[in-house]
């Protein structure tokens, strides 16, 4: 498989600072599916980081724009200490 990178971007997510890096896995095989990913990692406190990932086959027909949707929709609650 080959990662192909597509683009990265700070944002902010629920009021929070966050980045975000969108890529496709391109399948080598003739069975293979290609894949969009878009993996986002979020500044929870000043020592915790969040990283949420979404993604799905490119052959589902869903449009780029949703991804940007899911990430505007995310919400983070408040840190549980460990």
């Amino acid at each position: 498989m080959a990662a192909e990178f597509e683009e990265e971007r700070g944002l902010s997510i629920d009021g929070r600072q966050a980045h975000a890096v969108r890529y496709k896995i391109k399948a080598l095989s003739a069975q293979g599916v290609n894949s969009v990913f878009q993996v986002v990692f979020i500044q929870v406190t000043p020592q915790k980081v969040m990283r949420v990932q979404i993604g799905w086959a490119d052959e589902t027909g869903l449009s780029l724009d949703l991804l940007d949707q899911i990430t505007a929709a995310i919400r983070v609650g408040q840190p549980q200490s460990n």
